[in-house]
């Protein structure tokens, strides 16, 4: 049963996941509500797929609680409709480009494609790595019809690319002498944006688009209350801790990865270990 959500979805709401939009729905089986989970090597478009979205019920009213899902990919299609460009034509006019982040793509030019790495699946701790099943997971930013280009998921880039924009969080709104946020919106983005809710069991908050680690965390070991971290599918993990002036980042290409945390947690802590 379904009825009318007490309020409309705010921006807010949507880069802090608490519009009540998961990746995995209820109805997601149904071809009127079907919509790629993640990446397609099919003809799919950003447009199509948020109107999808749209038709979707909630699982909760906006502003209620953290549900993490198809949100941003929500946002980039806010981003098309305000600018007038497509999603992929604005992240390199307005961030790619003034950052240099010149190995970021969503589907890799002819001459970078045997640089793709390849992705591997672990199941379980004991498990050795085996080459991925899924094709689609697998040679999406190489093959296939190459038109979806998604608000939440899909870019792929390098560590090095990667930091630039980590770094760019942690220098408040600055880096390769551009600037491209002011410090007091990226203060904004590290504040609680959920209220009570936490995310899962971690007992961590979230801002807009970034977890936030808190004294009580179950996730962010010694990292200093206030980082900021989240995670891709593929097992990549940035640390964003401005009381350190430290950024970290765990890249590997496995899906699943068992016991994925732990290593994360590992590495996080050997590195503040290392801190004098």
């Amino acid at each position: 049963m379904t009825r009318p959500a007490k309020s409309a979805i705010t921006i807010r709401q949507l880069l802090s996941h608490s519009a009540g939009i998961p990746y995995e729905h209820p109805l997601q089986d149904l071809p009127e509500y079907k919509v790629p989970f993640f990446c397609s090597v099919d003809n799919d478009m950003l447009r199509d797929v948020v109107d999808k979205i749209a038709g979707r019920p909630l699982l909760s009213d906006p502003g209620t609680q953290f549900t993490y899902g198809l949100n941003t990919d929500v946002i980039g299609r806010l981003i098309e409709v305000l600018s007038g460009l497509s999603f992929v034509e604005y992240l390199r006019k307005k961030i790619l480009d003034p950052l240099g982040m010149n190995d970021t793509y969503f589907y890799l030019p002819a001459e970078k494609t045997n640089r793709l790495v390849e992705l591997y699946s672990k199941g379980n701790i004991g498990d050795k790595l085996t080459l991925h099943t899924n094709d689609t997971y697998r040679k999406f930013a190489i093959t296939g019809q190459k038109t979806y280009f998604s608000g939440g998921a899909g870019l792929v880039s390098t560590v090095q690319d990667y930091a630039k924009i980590c770094q760019f969080i942690l220098n408040k709104g600055e880096f390769n002498g551009k600037r491209l946020l002011s410090r007091s919106t990226v203060d904004l983005m590290a504040r609680n944006q959920i209220g009570d809710s936490f995310v899962w069991d971690r007992q961590d908050k979230f801002g807009l688009g970034l977890q936030i680690i808190t004294p009580d965390s179950h996730y962010g070991d010694n990292a200093s209350p206030g980082s900021l971290t989240w995670g891709g599918m593929y097992c990549s993990e940035y640390t964003i801790d401005p009381k350190e002036d430290l950024i970290l980042l765990v890249f590997t290409n496995v899906h699943p990865y068992a016991h994925y945390s732990d290593i994360v947690r590992k590495f996080r802590i050997l590195v503040y270990q290392a801190l004098l």
